[in-house]
């Protein structure tokens, strides 16, 4: 899968109000995900709701149960 460009990324996040941005690094510190994979699932569920759920994603949780196999 193709990856955006940095400098991208970085109009696109700034583009966001700062309420919005200080919830994406909250959650993307919380979940230990990117600042990146946040925007992609926010994006991804406005898209298609059914597709992702923010519930769901429990990516770090589920990084420690396959490091502990």
């Amino acid at each position: 899968m193709p990856t955006s460009n940095p400098s991208t990324q970085s109009r696109i996040f700034d583009s966001f109000p700062e309420r919005v941005q200080s919830a994406i690094i909250a959650y993307a510190n919380e979940a230990e995900l990117s600042l990146d994979a946040v925007i992609t699932f926010a994006i991804a569920h406005f898209l298609d709701p059914d597709s992702v759920t923010f519930d769901d994603c429990l990516i770090g949780l589920q990084r420690d149960q396959v490091e502990l196999h």
